[in-house]
C-alpha cells in the first residue's frame, strides 16, 4: 500500500490522465446504444415524426427469432409488426415494373413502406378479421333495406330526391355487386375495428390481389420471412368467380377518369380479370362517355353501352349533368346504384345508430 501511494505521489500527473481515460471510456460505453425509450414513446415518434425503426441484427440471428413453431408457419409474434430490411430497392422497383405496377410513388414519396410487414396467425385471419367482415356485410345490407324503405335515411345519406327510385329499384331488383373494401384498425389484441366501407370505388386491387403474392415469394427468397409462411389471398380467383357469375353479354365498357393512373391499373387488373372469364372489354374514360337522342350512353365510336363497370363514384355521377339521364339509359352498372347507400361515409353513423354498441363498429355520428 505504500508503494502505492508513493508510485502516485511521485507520477500524479500519469494517474490522473489514466483516471481521466478510464472515466473517458465508461461515458462513451454507456452512451454507446442511445437513449432508451419506452414502447410508447417509439409509438408517438412513429405516428407523430415519422420515425423509422430499423432491425440491426444479422439475417442470421433474424431468422433464429423468427423461426415458427413446429406444424405452424406463422411467427411467434403474431398480430404484431416486425421491422426489417427487404433486400434492394432497386430490385423491388424492377420486379413491381416488370408486374406492372407502374404507379408506385406520390409526390416523389414511396407508394408502399418496405419497413415493416405483418404477421397473423390463422386464428386471427379467421376469427379476428374474415368473420367480422362477413358480418359488417351482412349488416350493411340490412341496412341498405332500410335505406331504400326510408326517406329519413335517404335525406341523410344526402342522396339526390330525384336518384333515390333509381337506387332503391336497383336494391329491389337484386342487381349484383363485384365487389367492396373493408378497412379495419386491428392489432391483435382486441375487436377488428371498421373505418370505412370502400364498397364502390376500392383501389390497391391489383396490388392485393397480385402483387402482394409476388412481395412475398421475394421475401421468402431473401430469407426474410420463413419458408412456410403463406397469405389468406385468393382475392383473384374471388373475383374471377363473381365476375363469372354476372353473366355478361356483349362487351364490358370500362372507364374511370383521365390521368389517373392508380386507378387505370385498377380498371386494367379488371379487364384482365374479365378476359379471363372470356368477357370482351372496351376502355374510355369517363370524360369520352356521349349521349345519344335517345338517351343512351355512347361510347367514342357511339355504341351503345350496354354494361359499364366505371371507377366513378356514385355521389359524383349524381351530381353530373348528364347524371339525369342514368335512370332511363338501360345501363348496367358495375357497381350497382344501391351501392351509393354503402358508399357513403354517413354509412358509419347509421350502422352505429342501428347497431350502436357492436365490438367492431367505432362510435359516428352525423
Amino acid at each position: 500500500m505504500d508503494r502505492i501511494i508513493e508510485f502516485v505521489t511521485n507520477h500524479y500527473i500519469l494517474v490522473f490522465a489514466f483516471l481521466a481515460l478510464w472515466g473517458a471510456f465508461f461515458v462513451i460505453e454507456s452512451r454507446r446504444g442511445g437513449k432508451a425509450i419506452t414502447p410508447q414513446f417509439a409509438t408517438n415518434l412513429v405516428n407523430q415524426k415519422d420515425a423509422v425503426i430499423v432491425d440491426v441484427r444479422a439475417a442470421d440471428e433474424f431468422r433464429e427469432w423468427f423461426t415458427a413453431p413446429a406444424g405452424d408457419p406463422t411467427p411467434p409474434h403474431a398480430g404484431f409488426a416486425w421491422t426489417h430490411f427487404c433486400g434492394d430497392v432497386e430490385v423491388e422497383e424492377q420486379i413491381a415494373e416488370e408486374l406492372g405496377v407502374t404507379w408506385r410513388h406520390t409526390d416523389g414519396k414511396p407508394y408502399w413502406d418496405e419497413t415493416a410487414a405483418y404477421a397473423f396467425s390463422l386464428a386471427e385471419i379467421e376469427d379476428g378479421i374474415e368473420a367480422p367482415t362477413e358480418e359488417l356485410h351482412g349488416l350493411c345490407l340490412e341496412l341498405v333495406n332500410e335505406a331504400v324503405q326510408s326517406e329519413r335515411l335517404m335525406e341523410q345519406l344526402d342522396i339526390p330526391e330525384t336518384m333515390r327510385d333509381y337506387v332503391a329499384d336497383s336494391w329491389k331488383r337484386g342487381d349484383p355487386s363485384l365487389y367492396g373494401r373493408f378497412d379495419f384498425a386491428y392489432d391483435g389484441t382486441g375487436p377488428a375495428k371498421l373505418y370505412e366501407y370502400n364498397a364502390d370505388t376500392p383501389t390497391t386491387l391489383y396490388e392485393a390481389a397480385v402483387f402482394q403474392w409476388e412481395w412475398l415469394e421475394h421475401a421468402i427468397d431473401l430469407g426474410l420471412v420463413p419458408e412456410g409462411a403463406d397469405q389468406f389471398n385468393l382475392v383473384h380467383e374471388f373475383l374471377l368467380e363473381a365476375v363469372s357469375k354476372l353473366e355478361l353479354e356483349g362487351p364490358l365498357h370500362t372507364a374511370c377518369l383521365k390521368n389517373f393512373e392508380d386507378d387505370r391499373s385498377t380498371v386494367e387488373y379488371l379487364e384482365y380479370v374479365a378476359e379471363e372469364a372470356g368477357v370482351k372489354t372496351m376502355f374510355l374514360s369517363m370524360e369520352e362517355i356521349g349521349i345519344d337522342a335517345d338517351g343512351h350512353f355512347t361510347d367514342l365510336d357511339d355504341r351503345v353501352i350496354e354494361t359499364l363497370f366505371k371507377l366513378y363514384p356514385w355521389e359524383w355521377l349524381m351530381e353530373e349533368k348528364f347524371g339525369r339521364y342514368m335512370p332511363n339509359s338501360g345501363v348496367r352498372f358495375i357497381e350497382p346504384p344501391w351501392k351509393a347507400v354503402l358508399s357513403n361515409k354517413g354509412l358509419l353513423a347509421l350502422l352505429w345508430e342501428m347497431f350502436k354498441g357492436h365490438p367492431n363498429l367505432l362510435p359516428a355520428y352525423f
